[in-house]
């Protein structure tokens, strides 16, 4: 009889000890799936599934990377929902990436830590196309079947990497910008590539002064307004375009030679083809012109005289 109860308590030990053991692969894989699922709502700017994926606690927190404060709780207007809210309403076409996603479960279980990398390409609500790259840590719990995120820290390297080829291609792609704009004779295209301040300026080709300043009636704004008012059918074109960014990725010499065929109010075809040095600067993740020069040669002054 004790041998016949002790295997029976040796049983019910051996279903009990293999009903309790954790699959931690299992686990992790829950945890990659997690950050996927958390990755595409991102993508599709889907606070529903972000708030499928949080705890709703009062101390849930999230640590941001752009702003010195700690965003606590799920409800109110300063919490982590309102938090996803602000970033998806200021972003479209977003592509949230993740690398290097590394998984850890607690060895009860119910707790996992996960770290990764970001690579989140978006355009802000003025068109301008921008790349984050933040570190992520977050802590999940495991409730009710269902893994919950109670905290993430996000934070950017004190060494910034500058993309110089982005850079590089944003100043090419805003040439290309501007030479539209002279073909349309389009003002307020001209109007969002240069900065409005009181001390940009242009030295211009054909006459022995310097236009100071976006407004007035002598400023730059000005300047165009009289050179588009002047011609017709603008053939706008330019050639052996070079692009310098700056080390710190916040400014940009360009230089490059115009070709433009345009006809006069007298109906006389013309031909313009001067020289063009370009400054610009990044703000607010845009490039804005500060100064412009146009110059010809002295071969071609007495050519054209």
């Amino acid at each position: 009889m004790k041998i016949f109860s002790a295997l029976i308590i040796a049983g019910l030990f051996i279903v009990c000890f293999s009903g309790c053991a954790i699959d931690y692969a299992q686990l992790e894989e829950e945890l990659r799936q997690g950050q996927a699922d958390y990755a595409q709502a991102w993508c599709d700017r889907d606070i529903e599934a972000i708030s499928e994926i949080w705890a709703h606690d009062d101390d849930i927190c999230i640590i941001p990377g752009d702003v010195s404060v700690r965003v606590i709780g799920w409800d109110g207007p300063n919490g982590v929902k309102a938090r996803y809210e602000k970033s998806f309403a200021a972003k479209r076409d977003v592509d949230f990436k993740i690398h290097d996603l590394m998984v850890k479960v607690s060895k009860d279980g119910t707790a996992g830590l996960v770290t990764y990398l970001v690579e989140n390409n978006f355009t802000d609500l003025d068109g301008v196309r921008h790349q984050s790259k933040p570190r992520i840590t977050v802590m999940r719990e495991k409730r009710d079947g269902a893994w919950k995120t109670t905290h993430l820290n996000a934070a950017f390297s004190t060494t910034t990497v500058i993309d110089y080829a982005q850079l590089e291609e944003e100043l090419r792609q805003g040439q290309a910008d501007y030479a539209q704009a002279w073909c349309d004779r389009d003002i307020d295209a001209i109007s969002e590539i240069w900065a409005h301040d009181d001390d940009i300026n242009i030295f211009p080709g054909d006459v022995n002064v310097r236009v100071i300043g976006w407004d007035g009636p002598n400023g730059v704004k000005a300047r165009y307004e009289k050179s588009f008012a002047s011609m017709t059918d603008v053939d706008f074109k330019i050639h052996e375009l070079m692009v310098k960014v700056s080390r710190d990725g916040t400014a940009g010499l360009v230089t490059y030679l115009v070709e433009n065929d345009f006809t006069d109010l007298d109906g006389n075809r013309k031909k313009s083809a001067p020289r063009i040095t370009v400054m610009r600067e990044k703000r607010d993740g845009a490039w804005k012109t500060i100064h412009a020069h146009a110059s010809f040669s002295t071969t071609d002054i007495l050519k054209n005289n």
